[in-house]
């Protein structure tokens, strides 16, 4: 199977979920530190969209929207394909997977898509006005290196 240029594995050669952020928004890192918390079992691997996974996934997914600015949540699955989610989808199915208490989150899952969503899109829309632009992606810590996909 061919390797990405950063020399890691391949998003079909992952077997864990993949949590896919905007890597400049702090509000979004901020999400993933809360995410890497709660991850007692550290199912979870990160990446940020501009990074060369966060490319590759977009342009190898046409079902992934065009300009579609979301968290993305990449689950391993049959055939290779893996199961993706964005905008609420992909943070109640994460919070979900973290387990108690945070999957109680779940229950939002009740609320219309189309609303969650809607929510979702006017929170991103001011977010750097809100919680501001980071200069660039954040390095991990070498405790947390093994967890970020280049």
């Amino acid at each position: 199977m061919e390797r990405m240029q950063t020399g890691g594995p391949t998003f079909e050669e992952c077997h864990r979920p993949v949590v896919l952020y905007d890597g400049l928004c702090a509000f979004c890192d901020a999400y993933v530190r809360f995410v890497m918390r709660w991850d007692r079992d550290s199912k979870f691997l990160f990446a940020p969209l501009e990074g060369a996974y966060g490319v590759r996934l977009k342009s190898d997914h046409p079902e992934i929207p065009e300009g579609l600015d979301s968290v993305i949540l990449w689950e391993p699955g049959g055939g290779g394909s893996g199961r993706l989610t964005w905008y609420s989808d992909a943070v109640l199915r994460t919070v979900t997977l973290l387990g108690f208490p945070w999957c109680l989150l779940g229950l939002f899952r009740g609320v219309p898509r189309s609303i969650r969503d809607a929510l979702y899109r006017s929170i991103a829309s001011v977010r750097y006005r809100w919680f501001g632009r980071l200069e660039s992606c954040r390095v991990p810590t070498l405790e947390e290196r093994g967890r970020f996909l280049s």
